[in-house]
């Protein structure tokens, strides 16, 4: 008796340590999905890099796990701001975001979505002269992330978008709107989407998670007057880059230091057509 007692004892405590183990095994499975790890990212290409293929739409929530590869919290010592991964380049990865985030700073601090940090290199500065340099490039010395796909084609008032960033610095964030507008002949995205302080730098895609600007300002004491700098500037900015990487464009004063705070860049009697 006591030996059949032992042995259903001993059956039932293996597959008691069985389950356990089958639930610690889904739990890490669950735990991982968000890592940034090449196994994810390929879980979420949609889409190839090619131009003909931003053609097929998504949910939004198709969108945002489209996204959250690639968006990323960009953090200096005086502010923080939003950042997309733009390319990757001599395995090196490059993230576009506003020049008024980085504000003059050689290195950056990179918060991902799945609470990773890396250091990153200001290695392209536009200078924020005027609404359409407001842009810089950042170098990850490995690749890391997911491209977002640009869209170079026409776009439409009355579009549905999406912006995505970091507001207030509480991180990967989405809000949902229209191109309201088409500014300085299309150069400037008008959109209603929320874009709030932390939210510069980051993409404003469309319902095919292709990026159509990159959301840079915001008319001050104003409701739903949100700006971004058109794809095409993005797409001509980095190819300044990448066919003359040597070619700097960065002020000679710069500063080295890295905090999290906040910032955005907000426009006071700006004249925009």
């Amino acid at each position: 008796m006591n030996v059949r007692s032992n042995y259903f004892a001993l059956v039932l405590s293996f597959f008691f340590l069985l389950f356990v183990s089958i639930s610690l095994r889904k739990i890490q499975l669950e735990k991982n999905k968000d890592l940034i790890i090449d196994k994810n990212i390929k879980k979420t290409n949609y889409y190839s890099l090619k131009s003909e293929s931003c053609d097929k739409k998504f949910s939004i929530e198709e969108i945002s796990e489209i996204a959250k590869f690639s968006v990323v919290e960009v953090n200096t010592m005086i502010g923080n701001g939003s950042g997309f991964v733009v390319s990757h380049h001599s395995n090196e990865t490059l993230i576009v975001t506003n020049s008024h985030v980085v504000k003059g700073f050689l290195k950056v601090g990179i918060n991902w979505t799945d609470g990773s940090k890396d250091v990153a290199e200001v290695v392209y500065d536009g200078g924020n002269t005027n609404n359409f340099n407001d842009l810089a490039l950042l170098k990850i010395p490995y690749k890391k992330g997911k491209i977002l796909k640009l869209f170079l084609g026409e776009i439409n008032v009355g579009k549905e978008v999406i912006a995505i960033g970091s507001p207030k610095g509480l991180g990967f964030s989405i809000t949902k709107g229209i191109i309201s507008a088409l500014r300085s002949g299309g150069n400037l995205i008008q959109t209603d989407a929320a874009i709030n302080q932390g939210n510069s730098g980051g993409p404003l895609v469309d319902m095919r998670g292709c990026v159509l600007g990159l959301n840079s300002f915001i008319f001050a004491n104003t409701e739903g007057l949100n700006f971004a700098i058109s794809s095409f500037f993005i797409e001509n900015f980095l190819k300044e880059y990448t066919q003359s990487p040597k070619q700097s464009k960065i002020p000679v004063k710069r500063k080295n230091f890295i905090k999290r705070n906040s910032s955005v860049d907000i426009k006071k009697n700006s004249r925009i057509n």
